[in-house]
């Protein structure tokens, strides 16, 4: 079970990085689709907004491709220049990120990188209930991206955490994975945590021959 959940969810989500590089692009499109409505329109038909030198204009719009993720997005432009503003909210957590007055591109990338930064929210999958020993204890993963190019480059990274539920609580433990193939180390270091926290909660021969068993696969 514990296994499987890593290796659906690290699948899932190398997939949905290419998802999430369209979507900061979709963004920054729907700032610029905008730009030629507003020209010659009253003030606040699509809200008018001033930026110090910079007359801007904003959508709001929703963004569902990005697999588990609800996200609740808002593209500016710059009516006479090119900058574009970007904004995305994950609607389960209320986390946002605001870009800065940038590219097109950029805007869309950086606000993603931003979100996924700090929210923990539609980015992760969770098990509250997971098998370790003698123990029980809960497991989360998360996407983000370690900088604004890994998002145009669909680089995913992921941070584990996992935490000791029974039959006593532990601190959380976390280890960050580069990229997918990463995944199980990062898992096996919050284990070890885990262990040293209480060794009866050491895998049984089975949980480990398959732990080393799912590494091998994926070398």
């Amino acid at each position: 079970q514990f296994l499987y959940f890593i290796g659906s969810f690290s699948s899932s989500a190398m997939r949905a990085a290419t998802l999430i590089a369209c979507a900061a692009l979709i963004a920054a499109a729907a700032a610029a689709g905008i730009s030629q409505q507003v020209v010659g329109k009253a003030a606040g038909a699509l809200g008018h907004h001033h930026h110090h030198e910079c007359l801007h204009a904003c959508k709001k719009f929703d963004e569902k491709k990005i697999p588990g993720c609800d996200l609740k997005g808002d593209g500016c432009k710059c009516i006479f220049h090119h900058k574009y503003r970007v904004s995305f909210t994950d609607r389960s957590t209320g986390v946002g990120y605001r870009s800065g007055w940038t590219s097109k591109n950029k805007a869309g990338e950086e606000a993603i990188y931003g979100l996924f930064q700090k929210d923990r929210g539609c980015n992760c999958h969770s098990n509250n209930s997971m098998p370790l020993g003698q123990c029980h204890m809960s497991f989360k993963a998360c996407f983000f991206f370690q900088s604004v190019a890994d998002v145009s480059a669909s680089k995913t990274a992921f941070q584990v955490y996992g935490q000791l539920t029974s039959p006593k609580e532990s601190p959380t433990y976390t280890a960050i994975a580069a990229n997918s193939s990463a995944i199980t180390t990062a898992a096996a270091h919050v284990i070890e945590q885990i262990v040293a926290f209480d060794p009866a909660c050491a895998p049984t021969a089975e949980q480990a021959a398959d732990l080393a068993s799912f590494a091998l696969r994926r070398a």
